[in-house]
């Protein structure tokens, strides 16, 4: 089997960058990361939902562009210091319902005579982000050399 090729033409960008000094480049690019960002992010948030209907929890999934300009991070794990009221205070949930956590068990210590265990079960993971992000990824792609040059030209309208 041949896989698909993708020919993309990319001499109008090209032009772009050579018009733009690199502090200007750098805000264009991360104004285009940061647009995919959003999407990746709004559809992860939307997965979430789906899957627990009335948490809150969703509002700790957010997104970071990088200083430098050459991407950003979707994220999930980013812990909050929340007090202990808020209920996003244990916003670590979010990562033990995508990735699952394994059995355990707790020797008992009350009076049973073998020291039986107690039985704390097993988070089955869902992966709501990976489903999330993994729909929009190639929406994504598709739209970030639009967004680049839209942002590129903006630059260059800001400078004349």
């Amino acid at each position: 089997m041949s896989e698909a090729v993708i020919q993309v033409d990319t001499r109008q960008v090209e032009a772009l960058f050579d018009r733009l000094e690199p502090k200007q480049l750098r805000s264009a690019t991360r104004s285009a990361f940061n647009r995919a960002g959003r999407v990746m992010v709004n559809a992860a948030k939307a997965e979430y939902r789906s899957m627990f209907p009335g948490s809150v929890y969703y509002k700790d999934i957010h997104m970071k562009a990088y200083r430098s300009g050459k991407g950003v991070m979707v994220d999930l794990y980013y812990l909050k210091n929340h007090a202990k009221g808020d209920p996003l205070y244990k916003s670590y949930v979010l990562r033990i319902l995508e990735v699952g956590n394994y059995k355990t068990a707790r020797r008992s210590r009350g009076n049973s005579k073998n020291g039986s265990r107690a039985d704390r079960g097993k988070i089955r993971a869902y992966h709501f982000f990976q489903q999330g992000t993994e729909s929009v990824i190639q929406q994504v792609n598709s739209q970030f050399t639009a967004n680049l040059e839209q942002a590129m030209k903006k630059q260059i309208e800001k400078e004349s």
